[in-house]
Formats: C-alpha cells, sequence, structure tokens
C-alpha cells in the first residue's frame, strides 16, 4: 500500500511539474519569439537607408531655392512619404505631370523603413515644404511584431513634427495617412508575421482615431486591394507584399478618388484626365 501511495505521489508530483514548466514557458518564450521576431535591427538604418536619407537632404538642399520660388507662388508640392511601396511606386507613369513639373512630386520612400526611423527623417520632407503630403508606413513595423500601440505612437509623433514645422514656418500642409494595405500571406515577400493581415487592420482602426485627434485625413485604401477572403489580390503583387503594376494604378485611381479629385477646383496641381480608367 505504501508503495503505491509513493507511486502515486511521484506521479503527481511529476504532473505539477510538467504543469508548472509549461507555465513558466509560456511566460518566458512569448518575449523571447517577440524579440527574435524583431531581430537587431529594428528602428535603424543600414548603409543603403542611411545613404538614401542623406542623399535625401543633399537633393532638397540642391531644391531649396526652386522650393522658395515654388512656395511664393501658391504652387503644390505633392510629396509621397514611405517604404518601398512609396520608393519603387511609379510616379512618372501614375501622375504623367512630374514629368513636366518635377519640382512639383516628390518621392521620399525608403526601402525596408519603419515609423520609428521615419519619426527621425523629417527633414527629408519638410524641406520640400509639402502643400500634400501622402504618409504610408507600418507594414515593416507590423512584421516585425512591434506592437499596434507602439507604431500608432511613432506615426503620432511623425504628424506632430510635420504639423510643427508647418506652422513654425507658416505654410499649410495637408496630410494624408494612408491605411496600411494587405498582404497576399501565400506570396514570396518575406513577411515575418502570419497574421499580418489581422495586425494591419486593426492598426488602421488606430490610424483612424490619431488622424481625427490631429485634425488630419485618414485615406483607407485597404479594401480597394483585397479578395474576398481579406488578403492581397493575386493579380495586384508580384510577392504578396508590394503592388505591381496594375495593383500601384488601383492605388493612383483610389487616391484619385478619395484626395485629388476634391482637390482639383480649388488646386493648381493639374491632374491628367487620361490616367482616369
Amino acid at each position: 500500500m505504501e508503495k503505491m501511495k509513493k507511486y502515486y505521489r511521484e506521479i503527481i508530483i511529476a504532473i505539477l511539474a510538467v504543469v508548472s514548466i509549461g507555465l513558466l514557458l509560456g511566460v518566458i518564450i512569448p518575449p523571447i519569439i517577440q524579440a527574435v521576431n524583431r531581430g537587431t535591427t529594428y528602428g535603424t538604418y543600414d548603409v543603403y537607408k542611411q545613404t538614401k536619407k542623406d542623399n535625401f537632404d543633399l537633393q532638397n538642399e540642391k531644391l531649396s531655392d526652386e522650393i522658395a520660388e515654388s512656395v511664393a507662388n501658391g504652387e503644390e508640392r505633392l510629396v509621397f512619404f514611405g517604404d518601398s511601396i512609396t520608393e519603387i511606386a511609379p510616379l512618372n507613369d501614375m501622375y504623367p505631370y512630374k514629368s513636366a513639373n518635377p519640382d512639383r512630386v516628390f518621392n521620399r520612400g525608403i526601402s525596408g523603413d519603419t515609423a520609428i526611423c521615419m519619426r527621425d527623417r523629417l527633414t527629408n520632407v519638410t524641406t520640400l515644404k509639402p502643400s500634400i503630403l501622402i504618409l504610408l508606413i507600418g507594414v515593416n513595423d507590423v512584421s516585425y511584431n512591434a506592437s499596434n500601440e507602439e507604431i500608432n505612437g511613432y506615426v503620432s509623433e511623425i504628424i506632430d513634427g510635420l504639423q510643427k514645422h508647418a506652422t513654425d514656418n507658416k505654410y499649410k500642409m495637408d496630410i494624408y495617412v494612408q491605411s496600411v494595405l494587405p498582404a497576399y500571406e501565400s506570396g514570396s515577400a518575406p513577411v515575418r508575421k502570419y497574421n499580418l493581415n489581422e495586425d494591419s487592420k486593426k492598426l488602421n482602426t488606430l490610424y483612424a482615431a490619431t488622424c481625427v485627434e490631429k485634425n488630419v485625413q485618414f485615406i483607407d485604401t485597404y479594401d480597394y486591394f483585397t479578395d474576398d477572403k481579406g488578403n492581397l489580390k493575386e493579380e495586384y503583387t508580384y510577392d504578396g507584399l508590394h503592388p505591381n503594376a496594375k495593383g500601384y494604378y488601383v492605388m493612383r485611381d483610389a487616391l484619385e478618388e478619395l484626395i485629388f479629385s476634391v482637390r482639383k477646383q480649388s488646386s493648381n496641381l493639374v491632374i491628367d484626365a487620361q490616367i482616369i480608367n
């Protein structure tokens, strides 16, 4: 009988030990996984990104006289500010007037960029004194496993910095925060987080609330790109994350509908009617 009792006690102790270890791992392992997913590069610039950032500042410095003249003439300066989705956007094709007026439309996207880093490179756009600024950022932060609240906080700081520069320098800047786009999670892009779309939608909700708080415009283009399962339509992407040519024309039409068509009557920025399909 005593041997049986001892046997059962040992089983109970073993079960309790397994449960305790499981609970302990449940507390310890998730932060470790999160840290691994974030990696050591989140919030930092490699040589490529730093070079792009520095080159943008140099380009802006050379354009200082043209920008001053543009401001004095009441012309509009359209600036796209973002990551690789912005950097590789074919703006010359999307907006034909850029070829005729290269001082009017500026691409300030850097591949792999994150909200935390863009917060620290505002001079890339503020020295252009944009009258229209379209901000598209967040998917890289999400894939690095940064929390939505953390990302939204950085975007809030970006908006604050932009608004402060416009106020201090006495010019008008209309800021548009574009929603994070969906991903096609079976694509070839190195998406670090499986539930990327779920988090992106939650982040967009935070963006929308922040835009109301900051009195800027939230431009929700998410549903323009989704299939019936809520993923990025495969026909709009070449790798599951970045738009292909067809995807960029969907973006162009969405921005035309949500931003530019509203501004046409009072804007000096000419939109070629031929680009509207």
